[in-house]
């Protein structure tokens, strides 16, 4: 009986037109990216993108070519608030339009790489992917790069095989469109010869015959053109930075830990202490690493069973690792490995476990065995949103309101860091200006670059404010200008806290 069931539902989700089956999961894919999509405020990083995308496009330009990121995304969100306003949810839902984007063309290239049963599978591990749907809740360009990921490579596999130039010139643009988004994005260049290498018999001869593929290089002069005129600020960017700031060195959970955060947002270790208690998951700090190399050693068995989708195979493992791995690899010198950035080797991920499951053969005795891997793939997923909707506590738009609802004419508002400076600024309704607490000149480079021309707004000492009532915004917990900096003068009126943001009213005695 349990069996027909099963055997009858899978069959109808099977038989259901594609077009059909899309809408649905991706509105499946809607909700679970809508869920907590305005439950944390705007954050630093988000905070800037709110001011850029207020300039005239040639000076978001002007500022992206003295930060560290490409223009095209904070172009994309300039023209897409015009349309759509700029609250949280307005901002953000530009990320969650790619983001359900990417589902459908990644099954798009699922379905011709491997099966339509495949392509399905994949659409629901996407349409639930956690580490998909906290990027597709963030007003930055990782979402973006995710869409254009994908497009890229189905872009290239058509191109391979009907060897089109139109296709070889879209595949150009694609990768061109993704340098502008993310620099990463370079590195999914390796993973597509990987997979031309292995389609073409991946023998010395084949990868020879790939070497003297001219649509290959029509493609790559297509990228080269389209993305040369923005060449000179990327090299002045890599030469301005000279260190790996806050970002942590690498070491051997590098790699499986952002696989677990893949899975579920959290380490391996966080989901196994809900169930087995945090003190024993503690004990079990390698599993990620285990895991990992069980992901990897089920690819490369299952490429050898199949030859007929070793190159498919081998293409989302080289998608999944190889940008992970070049990049470690070029921490050891200087970190420069962050989760995040890899979100678009993301769908590679949730791909090969749709592979996983839907191209491995069972027995007629274990008829069972697919439908508890899917639902167990399932509620791992959405134990995984569970973790996005818990780790999204920023609350600086109640600091926000706190400061809009009290303010008086007069007051002076001042961001103690520069860590609350653009964040606190999109909140900030009282038509005061936000002026920065800072001992240096503000820099002309990175984050600084916004505020060039706008030294009105330095607050050198906290001595040097004239006025009767100051609000000083920072973080919660001991700081130097809530302890020591403030001048004696000053009487605390009140203090109200936030999630991880403080702000603090004084009175300045006359």
């Amino acid at each position: 009986m349990i069996r027909r069931t099963l055997d009858a539902i899978i069959r109808y989700a099977l038989d259901m037109p594609a077009v059909i089956y899309l809408l649905i999961m991706t509105g499946v894919g809607f909700i679970a990216r809508n869920i907590y999509l305005t439950k944390a405020s705007i954050w630093h990083d988000e905070g800037y993108t709110t001011m850029i995308i207020n300039l005239p496009p040639s000076d978001i330009i002007a500022t992206t070519a003295n930060d560290v990121h490409p223009p095209l995304y904070y172009l994309l969100l300039h023209y897409w608030q015009v349309l759509f306003g700029s609250s949280e949810a307005a901002l953000r839902g530009f990320s969650v339009a790619c983001g359900l984007a990417t589902i459908i063309v990644l099954y798009f290239l699922l379905r011709k790489l491997f099966s339509e049963k495949t392509a399905r599978l994949a659409v629901v591990f996407t349409s639930l992917a956690p580490f998909l749907v906290r990027y597709s809740e963030e007003a930055r360009p990782y979402a973006l790069a995710a869409l254009i990921a994908v497009i890229a490579t189905y872009l290239f596999v058509l191109a391979l095989e009907r060897k089109k130039y139109w296709l070889w010139g879209l595949y150009g643009l694609a990768i061109a469109a993704g340098l502008y988004t993310q620099y990463y994005l370079a590195l999914l260049v390796p993973v597509h010869l990987v997979y031309a290498w292995f389609a073409m018999g991946a023998s010395k001869a084949s990868f020879l015959k790939l070497l003297r593929l001219p649509g290959l290089w029509f493609g790559g002069i297509i990228c080269i053109a389209f993305f040369s005129p923005w060449l000179p600020s990327l090299i002045a960017q890599v030469t301005r930075v000279n260190s790996g700031f806050w970002i942590p060195p690498v070491d051997w959970h590098t790699i499986p830990n952002a696989l677990s955060s893949f899975m579920a947002y959290s380490h391996t270790t966080n989901i196994l202490a809900s169930f087995i208690g945090y003190d024993l998951a503690s004990s079990l700090g390698s599993i990620e690493i285990i895991l990992a190399v069980l992901f990897v050693w089920y690819a490369i068995r299952l490429a050898g069973k199949q030859p007929s989708k070793r190159a498919a195979i081998w293409l989302l493992l080289s998608w999944c690792l190889l940008p992970m791995l070049i990049i470690v690899l070029l921490s050891l010198k200087r970190p420069v490995f962050m989760d995040r950035y890899f979100v678009f080797v993301a769908p590679a991920f949730y791909a090969l476990l749709a592979v996983y499951i839907a191209e491995t053969k069972f027995s007629p005795r274990k008829w069972w065995a697919k439908t508890a891997l899917t639902l167990a793939t399932c509620a791992v997923l959405i134990t995984g949103i569970g973790a996005v909707g818990a780790a999204a506590t920023h609350q600086m738009g109640t600091i926000g309101g706190v400061v809009t609802n009290n303010y008086r004419p007069g007051d002076v508002i001042v961001s103690a860091e520069l860590y609350t400076f653009f964040d606190f600024s999109y909140y900030n309704h009282t038509g005061a200006p936000v002026k920065l607490l800072s001992a240096n000149e503000f820099g002309a480079y990175g984050e600084w670059s916004l505020l060039k021309g706008r030294e009105h707004l330095r607050v050198a000492h906290l001595h040097d404010i004239q006025a009767s009532r100051v609000w000083l915004v920072g973080k919660t917990g001991e700081h130097d200008y809530y302890e020591t900096d403030t001048p004696s003068t000053w009487r605390l009126i009140n203090t109200w806290q936030a999630g991880d943001s403080a702000v603090r009213l004084y009175e300045i005695a006359q």
